[in-house]
């Protein structure tokens, strides 16, 4: 009788070839992102400054920098209330727009007062493309 033999292969092992320019897999985390291993930051070595070595310090550009971005981060937020304002106004002009009168050709509504720490002030809301202006005007001599 004659019996088979089988060969049993040995499975092919994956990976990089010896000698390859490709580079391997990362690791797939969660939901197929892929995840590096980082290591921690290291602190610089003190006393050891330069160009590919660490960051030059300027204490002057950063106190400069650092007061710009306050200055910038509190105009950020003032105009968030000046949009706020400046609707308001728009929808209380719409409101009275019988009292103040249209412009019988362009259907502005403008409307003049003394108000504030200035003489006079002009507010004219453009209804076409809902543009709203308020200025300032000295007083009309008499």
């Amino acid at each position: 009788m004659e019996t088979e033999t089988t060969t049993t292969e040995e499975p092919k092992k994956r990976g990089r070839k010896p000698g390859s320019k490709n580079k391997p897999k990362t690791p797939s985390g969660e939901n197929g992102a892929n995840v590096i291993d980082m290591p921690n930051r290291t602190e610089d070595l003190p006393g050891v400054e330069g160009v590919g070595v660490s960051p030059k310090r300027i204490p002057a550009v950063e106190t400069a920098a650092d007061a710009y971005a306050k200055a910038r981060d509190r105009r950020m937020a003032m105009t968030e209330k000046e949009v706020e304002a400046k609707e308001e106004l728009s929808r209380v002009m719409h409101e009275h727009a019988e009292e103040i009168g249209k412009h019988p050709e362009t259907g502005e509504l403008k409307y003049v007062y003394n108000g504030g720490d200035k003489d006079r002030r002009v507010v004219t809301l453009t209804p076409t493309d809902e543009k709203l202006k308020v200025k300032d005007v000295e007083a009309f001599e008499e």
